[in-house]
């Protein structure tokens, strides 16, 4: 089945965003254009998915855990925090090394003047176990749409299913661990060459999509709340090399349902229903160009579009972790998969 039109995300939430928009994609770039534009920005180590279609760590930990429960509100960050690249990779830390944990998940869609919801939930294995589990499911109101990502630390499974259509990706983690192990060799966010968070740790799930964000975009760090409840907000514009391969490939105007703008609100504080979730990601905001709802950084407007919301809530810490969240059975034996670990190891620096 081809889809329309790729934004900057990561792949894994293809069929989210595929399911409701199917109709735009002749419409925006048209078919032929938008896999042309799929496999150039391939080319150039850009991941997307498509629509319609040591001491100097535990320093950081510690710099991090304390921003994290800094008191007060909307508190600017002082020449001790953490960059904003720094602290989201203590954000994904906090997911992986942490302890197992889960958490319901919502996804709002909007596009062509509709919006669609997705809900579903995350697992997290923690402990470096590199073990997660995630679903959500669609209605487009033509059909139910499905992801499932799921991990068990050595192989990694993606089950999109638009309607009647299923594909079956795959990525050889272990194989990712044995040949980058904590090294990223391209150019990349960290301080210097060793990751908190190994390659092999940064594939599928909530950690990509920060990995993403990361990688992505140029990021400031604010203060505030939401809800009632204290939370730190990284927001973040495309990076210029992003920005104008889009704008190449797709002729000089950027595709409407592009993402040029992000917010990544993470919580300060433990969710009072379940004493959980301090520095959790509880929403990520994707924009359409000209900006988000924060009209202080360069770029933006408060008219612009929000295209994507996914929300993590009831986060929890989990006591025990059953082996068998995280296994993947293949409910399509004649299903063929598509073999993903080029694509990771190319991004990491592992293949030239």
């Amino acid at each position: 089945m081809s889809l329309g039109v790729a934004i900057a995300l990561p792949c894994g939430w293809d069929c989210l965003s595929a399911t409701v928009s199917r109709a735009l994609s002749a419409k925006s770039l048209g078919l032929e254009k938008s896999e042309q534009m799929a496999g150039r920005l391939r080319a150039q180590g850009v991941t997307f998915f498509r629509l319609v279609s040591g001491s100097t760590r535990t320093l950081l930990s510690l710099a991090c855990l304390l921003f994290f429960q800094a008191s007060g509100d909307a508190q600017e960050p002082n020449s001790a925090t953490p960059s904003p690249h720094e602290w989201l990779e203590e954000v994904m830390a906090r997911i992986v090394l942490g302890p197992a944990a889960d958490a319901k998940l919502r996804q709002t869609v909007r596009a062509e003047g509709r919006e669609f919801i997705g809900v579903g939930s995350f697992i997290s294995g923690g402990e470096n176990s590199g073990q997660f589990r995630m679903q959500v499911t669609l209605h487009d109101g033509q059909g139910k749409h499905t992801l499932s990502q799921i991990s068990d630390g050595r192989l990694a499974w993606t089950r999109t299913a638009i309607g009647e259509s299923v594909v079956v990706r795959r990525v050889d983690v272990s194989r990712v661990q044995q040949l980058l192990g904590r090294t990223q060799k391209t150019p990349g966010t960290a301080a210097d060459d060793t990751l908190i968070v190994t390659p092999a740790r940064r594939i599928g799930g909530v950690v990509e999509l920060l990995d993403e964000v990361i990688r992505h975009y140029d990021l400031r760090l604010r203060g505030g709340r939401l809800n009632g409840r204290k939370v730190f907000v990284a927001s973040g514009t495309l990076k210029t090399e992003i920005r104008e391969s889009w704008l190449e490939i797709s002729g000089g105007t950027m595709p409407s349902l592009q993402p040029t703008s992000v917010n990544v609100i993470v919580a300060a504080q433990d969710d009072p229903a379940t004493h959980f979730g301090l520095g959790w990601p509880i929403r990520i905001e994707y924009f359409g160009d000209g900006g988000s709802d924060d009209p202080s950084v360069k770029g933006r407007t408060p008219e612009a579009p929000l295209i994507s919301m996914i929300e993590l809530h009831s986060i929890r810490k989990r006591d025990q972790v059953d082996a068998e969240d995280f296994r993947y059975q293949n409910r399509e034996g004649d299903v063929d998969f598509l073999n993903d670990t080029p694509r990771y190891l190319k991004r990491y620096g592992g293949l030239r």
